[in-house]
């Protein structure tokens, strides 16, 4: 049994890198996030996208965006800053 009392082991959680990159922008994460699977991960990247255009005013690139990374650094997807002008 595991440590929780349940009869299978729990799922591990996985841990994801948020860079923040554009023209010339390059801020690593060097610490990650742990997320229960992809889905979890993009749900935090757009909350961390909106965070930081309501933080920005103007200052990022407009191909500023979050290249989200597993932990074995494969490129797991992408999440633009910039609003586009349809969801404005």
């Amino acid at each position: 049994m595991s440590p929780s009392g349940l009869c299978f082991p729990e799922k591990a959680m996985s841990r994801f890198f948020f860079h923040l990159r554009g023209q010339g922008l390059s801020v690593r994460d060097e610490i990650g996030t742990e997320c229960r699977n992809a889905d979890e991960a993009r749900t935090f990247a757009i909350r961390v996208a909106e965070d930081l255009r309501r933080a920005d005013s103007g200052n990022y690139p407009l191909c500023a965006r979050l290249d989200v990374e597993d932990d074995e650094s494969r490129p797991v997807f992408l999440v633009p800053l910039r609003l586009s002008v349809s969801e404005r």
